[in-house]
């Protein structure tokens, strides 16, 4: 079994980003059910939140994404390690 990206997913994320901030820790390590820390989207997630208004799902998705990001940004990590495959965006 894998990590699915979904509430779950953003919430965890978004929240071990918040106790980071607050530390001098400088190594992170993500890591998660299975052989890749994330593997892609769930998709009855995604069916759930897709009939949402922009506006509810900026406040509910996108919001503690970019959160757990910026977070993540602002700590500057001296490296970080990642269970398996890690794909995403890149900030444009």
């Amino acid at each position: 079994m894998n990590n699915a990206y979904d509430a779950g997913l953003i919430n965890g994320v978004l929240a071990a980003m918040m106790i980071w901030a607050e530390t001098d820790l400088r190594v992170v390590v993500l890591k998660g059910n299975g052989k890749h820390f994330q593997a892609g989207a769930d998709l009855k997630w995604i069916n759930g939140v897709r009939p949402k208004s922009p506006e509810e799902n900026e406040a509910v998705v996108a919001r503690h994404l970019r959160g757990a990001c910026k977070r993540s940004y602002a700590a500057d990590p001296d490296g970080a390690l990642v269970q398996g495959a890690a794909s995403a965006a890149a900030p444009g």
